[in-house]
């Protein structure tokens, strides 16, 4: 439950971008929820580089394009209307923030016009989000397999009759990530000497032997579409797309499982360059390091149909209901700002000619998968932080 902030918050005014929230929800939340939220595995490389890799996509604007008519930012995700590219991505306990948790995120959503999925470990029932649900409004519903499957069984029933339209599954996480901030918190815990991280409290449940054998019984036990969550290899991409599955969702758990592992958008160019057949026919999903609106378009520009937003909205939450939606706002301000400064007015027009991958991606995306590969990339890197540390070259393509 929410305890009293170490310190008030900053007038809601006084955040311009989505860099403004963590900072100060290290100084506002209690160290619980801070540790929670913010940490990741490790050494929390991955976090970073989901972050940091953005910018070595460059985004290619085309002058003189009359964009003074009404911008569209409208899209479909599985058929189902989204007034914006991004939807409120699954994370728990939203009330170790604010005493109103995800039902706050859920009436934003509703507000807004964009997608929610709520998280199996939410801090509410699915019940109690079902009776704030607007009429028109499209949820989701993400979803840990139960080491008793009866128990997921149970829940899937429940859900489906809640008038949640979708199954989020989370294939990225039999066990949880070792979240060296979150445990070492727990450690020094005098409140309680006994406790576990927050994520070790949460993850008891999960199944670790689910495998790919298992999807075909958990599609006989809903006739909801079913989203696999967690993707982050070609040879995953494809074999998840052979045997059925057309909504994809690339993801590394915020950084939160494995620390050294790709950037989602670094995955992302990977599965284009190995398998762009199936890329096309389906329908994929990303989070990762989104933290403004020119991270949204990129992800656009290079295939994506919408992306997730995580720790942000979560942030947002520190200032209510209020703070959520000065959250979505900011991202579609400069979704649409960027638009129209690329020369287009509908995100629906996006491309890849929209983009510039600098050479180290763009080496990835032409050179052969093969063991040598990794090493070249390496060197690729070293040669690129050289040239960025010694040289005045103002942009290396």
């Amino acid at each position: 439950m929410l305890k009293t902030h170490k310190t008030s918050r900053p007038d809601l005014s006084q955040i311009i971008n989505l860099h403004d929230l963590e900072p100060i929800a290290k100084k506002v939340l209690t160290p619980k929820a801070y540790a929670y939220y913010s940490s990741a595995a490790d050494q929390e490389f991955c976090k970073n580089r989901n972050i940091s890799d953005w910018s070595l996509i460059h985004l290619r604007p085309r002058i003189l394009r009359n964009v003074k008519s009404l911008i569209n930012l409208q899209i479909k995700i599985l058929g189902f209307n989204s007034n914006l590219p991004f939807f409120i991505a699954p994370v728990a306990l939203a009330n170790l923030i604010h005493k109103d948790g995800e039902k706050a995120l859920v009436k934003v959503a509703a507000k807004i016009g964009v997608i929610y999925i709520m998280s199996s470990n939410a801090s509410c029932t699915p019940e109690e989000i079902s009776s704030i649900i607007e009429p028109n409004q499209i949820l989701f519903y993400q979803l840990y397999v139960n080491k008793d499957r009866n128990e997921t069984v149970k829940l899937l029933k429940r859900v489906e009759r809640l008038r949640f339209k979708a199954i989020v599954l989370t294939v990225d996480a039999p066990v949880p990530g070792k979240r060296t901030r979150d445990e070492r918190f727990a450690v020094n815990d005098e409140s309680n000497l006994q406790s576990n991280s927050v994520a070790k409290n949460l993850s008891g449940y999960q199944d670790e032997s689910l495998n790919w054998n298992d999807l075909s019984w958990l599609k006989n036990q809903t006739n909801l579409p079913i989203i696999l969550k967690g993707i982050q290899t070609p040879e995953d991409f494809i074999y998840a797309h052979s045997i059925g599955f057309k909504n994809l969702y690339i993801s590394n758990h915020g950084g939160r499982q494995i620390d050294d592992v790709s950037s989602t958008i670094e995955i992302l160019l990977e599965i284009k360059k190995t398998c762009i057949k199936a890329f096309n026919e389906c329908e994929v999903l990303l989070d990762g390091g989104i933290r403004d609106g020119s991270a949204v378009l990129k992800a656009l520009a290079l295939g994506v149909k919408a992306v997730g937003l995580g720790r942000a909205p979560m942030y947002g939450l520190m200032w209510g209901q209020e703070g959520v939606e000065k959250v979505l706002e900011i991202v579609k301000d400069e979704l649409s700002i960027n638009l129209r400064l690329l020369g287009e007015t509908s995100v629906n027009g996006l491309k890849a000619e929209h983009v510039r991958i600098i050479f180290f991606f763009f080496f990835l995306i032409l050179s052969n998968h093969n063991t040598e590969l990794y090493q070249v990339e390496v060197l690729m890197m070293v040669c690129l932080l050289y040239v960025g540390q010694h040289s005045s070259i103002g942009e290396v393509v």
